[in-house]
């Protein structure tokens, strides 16, 4: 095999190497109309009532989220529905400059036995700017030639959204099973 040939070979083998790294590295997310949601409902058992349910996740979020900016703007339990605005603070101490705080907006509503969450309107800031992690997910699967954020600044922030909401619903799902 000639040494041009063999240089060609090389370069489609590191080509398809970094290809295949990249694809790897890609993470899925929940979507609904291109728009990053987190939602489910989860079946907590026959023995809790709606009303001992509710109680409990106006007690998670009064303590993870309400502040003076953030509260509850639906607390009904007639309904046994609870829903607000909140924020994931940066981890102190992350060596990441650029991870911000995660605002978003969730809603809970309890049911016999389980109770039913959705997560959305999720953003970060960037000095004033509002950043829609929709925005970078959606530039992640549809690359454009001019994209705003690199690829490796893409992937960090939708990994590090992902951990610390599954992280949060986590922390949701023992609280509800108190």
């Amino acid at each position: 095999m000639g040494t041009p040939l063999r240089y060609l070979l090389f370069i489609c083998g590191v080509y398809l190497a970094s290809s295949l790294q990249t694809a790897a590295q890609k993470i899925a997310l929940p979507l609904r109309a291109n728009k990053i949601v987190y939602s489910d409902t989860v079946i907590v058992g026959n023995n809790y009532d709606p009303s001992h349910l509710f109680n409990n996740a106006t007690d998670w979020y009064q303590r993870n989220f309400e502040t003076a900016d953030n509260t509850l703007s639906v607390n009904n339990s007639t309904d046994h529905t609870i829903s607000g605005s909140g924020i994931i603070h940066r981890k102190r101490g992350n060596d990441k400059a650029e991870q911000n705080d995660i605002y978003f907006t969730i809603n809970i509503t309890t049911l016999p036995g389980a109770y039913a969450y959705y997560v959305y309107d999720i953003y970060s800031r960037a000095d004033t700017d509002k950043i829609y992690y929709s925005d970078i997910y959606n530039e992640e699967r549809f690359p454009t030639h001019k994209p705003r954020w690199t690829e490796s600044t893409r992937h960090d922030k939708l990994t590090y959204l992902d951990a610390r909401i599954q992280e949060m619903l986590s922390n949701l799902n023992i609280t509800m099973k108190k």
